[in-house]
């Protein structure tokens, strides 16, 4: 399992070295899409007609994050 984390820090050293434009693309897309997540909370508190499908699309986004994270942990230790 160290070894997973040390091969993935190293595939981002990498990058980050060797392709620093394609790195600070990334964060870039990060930082947007942490914004998105923002401005969705916000309109979503501002609006009451849009709170019933927002939560319904987090409670969605949810479900698919613990699935993946079972089936990742699943797969680690096969």
């Amino acid at each position: 399992m160290i070894n997973i984390f040390k091969e993935r820090w190293q595939v981002i050293a990498d990058i980050a070295l060797n392709h620093p434009i394609i790195f600070l693309l990334s964060i870039v897309s990060i930082f947007a899409c942490v914004a998105l997540v923002a401005l969705t909370f916000y309109m979503a508190g501002k609006y009451e007609i849009l709170k019933y499908p927002f939560f319904i699309l987090v409670a969605i986004l949810l479900l698919n994050f613990y699935v993946d994270v079972a089936i990742w942990t699943i797969n680690l230790f096969k």
